[in-house]
């Protein structure tokens, strides 16, 4: 039987606590492709979850995946801050729920993400990291138009290993020239 798609909407304070559970899920179940530790960010507070869920800019924001009522995807947009690089955005904390992956939750999340950047009408770019390891994560951004910009070596190093990120860049105002 099909999975009904997922609610996707914008994350607010009253959501802090789902969020930080799922992201100390994330942290504890699948560490590598995350550049905080689970110890690093289980010292943040309820609080601190909540401050940075505040705002209504559609190029800074939560997103949130819901089924049943449940709290099972998340995804984060950043605008740069600085004057000359407030046409770029970028995107990180994407995880979801080991029982509702292969469901569509994670094409729903980045595609609300992508049409919300759109819409701000100043994003030129978007940006994001993920370790090359993590290939369905990398699958899935290839497959919504973002393209490899560049590779970083050793990127992380946890327990000893180092992990290689890729750079990937999505235009939404047209490809740049050479």
């Amino acid at each position: 039987m099909p999975h009904p798609p997922p609610l996707i909407r914008q994350l607010c304070e009253d959501d802090a606590a789902a969020s930080r559970d799922l992201r100390l899920r994330a942290l504890r179940e699948a560490p590598v492709p995350f550049l905080r530790s689970y110890e690093e960010e289980a010292r943040r507070t309820v609080e601190d979850f909540a401050s940075g869920l505040r705002g209504d800019d559609s190029a800074n924001q939560g997103l949130g995946a819901f089924q049943d009522g449940s709290l099972v995807g998340t995804l984060f947009v950043q605008r740069q801050a600085l004057l000359k690089t407030r046409h770029r955005a970028s995107m990180g904390g994407m995880y979801v729920a080991p029982e509702a992956r292969r469901r569509g939750v994670g094409r729903a999340l980045l595609q609300e993400a992508i049409r919300r950047l759109r819409a701000a009408g100043d994003i030129e770019q978007v940006e994001l990291t993920v370790v090359r390891t993590e290939e369905p994560a990398r699958r899935l951004y290839l497959s919504a138009g973002f393209q490899v910009q560049g590779v970083l070596r050793r990127a992380m190093k946890m327990d000893g290993e180092y992990f290689d990120e890729e750079e990937l860049v999505m235009w939404l105002k047209g490809e740049p020239g050479p």
